[in-house]
């Protein structure tokens, strides 16, 4: 990537992914943009600030430019009592704070799930 930037420092991003690929000889790449990585401050079982992780995932055809698949992860962890709803975290993880790589690992996971069943 470095080399293609360097010899067209205004191409657009998907030009230069698709660039990329091309050099590779591959059909598509799977492109992620980290927009947040923000760790608790506190332990596992007290925290005054929690993990805080935002990225997007992006599978791009490198013939064309299309996006043929997409997944955003946006994401603060909340105790159980603030939002019952994410309860699925915590029956994954465990009743505690989880850093920022713990939280990326887990939307890594749904994102990785969620491409397994949209393929045969």
């Amino acid at each position: 990537m470095n080399s293609m930037l360097a010899s067209d420092i205004k191409a657009s991003r998907l030009r230069l992914i698709q660039a990329f690929g091309k050099e590779l000889k591959v059909d598509a790449v799977l492109y992620g943009k980290l927009f947040r990585f923000e760790d608790r401050i506190g332990r596992g079982y007290a925290v005054k600030s929690p993990a805080s992780v935002g990225f997007t995932l992006q599978i791009i055809r490198v013939s064309d430019g299309a996006i043929l698949w997409r997944n955003t992860f946006d994401e603060t962890q909340q105790s159980l009592m603030e939002n019952i709803l994410k309860a699925g975290l915590y029956r994954k993880t465990g009743m505690r704070w989880l850093t920022a790589a713990e939280l990326a690992n887990y939307g890594i996971n749904q994102a990785v799930a969620e491409l397994k069943n949209l393929l045969p």
